[in-house]
């Protein structure tokens, strides 16, 4: 499986490339790209540079630019023309269908990766996705296996990539949750009381059920790993890691014992992630 990685920075993207990282993404500061915490590139010389060095390095890089207003659309058209004549892109990773078909139209030799946050969870939608351009996408979040085989095994030549929802998951729909907006941080993963104040919580994949998913989705021919960018890039270098030892277990492991090495080296990984997280924190205050 090839591994795709999302940065906001030339000092991550170095990192990633060492690590072996197959493809890159990033968004621009100034472009809608949906991001929660993390980092956009600020400057445009800086992406321009790493974005030569990938393509020096026969690594593909997508810029994020998931929706644009109206008011924009023809500026942010005519600023991506520009852009690719100073170093060609290989596409964009987009969810507005409006956009989709204005880069279509406009810069129709790159490649169009519908965003997860499109919820593209059908073969209808799939069909209508690819008579627009797309010739990729990347599964929802919430979509099992079994929901995704006919997504997956298209008959639209169009590619399937995905993230590793043990990793990266949001409970709810992702994009459409405004959860967060009642504290300034997401809370979906918490208690919630009732009227009667018992304690509930959202329902969710056990680890379990997440690595099975991840080894039925590998099965079914998903070929693309997804890492998405974050406000911590040391978590990230810490996620690369758990990628390739995961990619490693499903290429020599049955169902069983994949998900059973999976679960069990997730477990003792992240405990060692929070310990080194709290340590790294702790040396920032001094």
């Amino acid at each position: 499986m090839k591994i795709q990685v999302g940065i906001g920075n030339k000092k991550e993207f170095d990192y990633f490339l060492k690590e072996g990282a197959d493809e890159f993404y990033a968004g621009l500061s100034f472009l809608p790209s949906h991001l929660y915490g993390g980092e956009n590139f600020k400057n445009i010389d800086e992406l321009i540079e790493v974005i030569k060095t990938a393509r020096a390095n026969n690594k593909k890089f997508y810029l994020v630019i998931n929706e644009v207003s109206d008011e924009d659309i023809k500026k942010t058209i005519d600023g991506l023309r520009t852009l690719d004549k100073k170093v060609k892109l290989d596409g964009f990773i987009v969810r507005d269908i409006g956009l989709i078909r204005e880069l279509h139209k406009s810069i129709p030799d790159k490649e169009l990766i519908l965003s997860s946050l499109a919820l593209c969870f059908n073969e209808r939608a799939l069909e209508f996705y690819s008579n627009m351009g797309v010739n990729r996408i990347c599964l929802a979040e919430h979509i099992t296996p079994s929901e995704a085989k006919t997504l997956i095994n298209n008959k639209f030549n169009v590619n399937i990539e995905m993230f590793v929802t043990a990793i990266e998951f949001c409970l709810v729909f992702n994009g459409f949750c405004y959860l967060k907006q009642f504290n300034g941080r997401c809370i979906c993963r918490d208690g919630f009381k009732k009227n009667n104040l018992e304690i509930f919580s959202l329902p969710r994949f056990s680890l379990k059920e997440h690595f099975q998913n991840l080894y039925d989705f590998y099965n079914t021919g998903v070929k693309i790993i997804k890492i998405g960018r974050g406000p911590n890039n040391i978590y990230a270098r810490f996620i690369i890691q758990e990628i390739k030892y995961l990619i490693k277990l499903l290429k020599e492991n049955n169902g069983d014992e994949f998900v059973k090495k999976a679960v069990d080296f997730h477990i003792k990984y992240r405990t060692k992630l929070f310990e080194k997280l709290k340590e790294i924190k702790k040396w920032k205050k001094r």
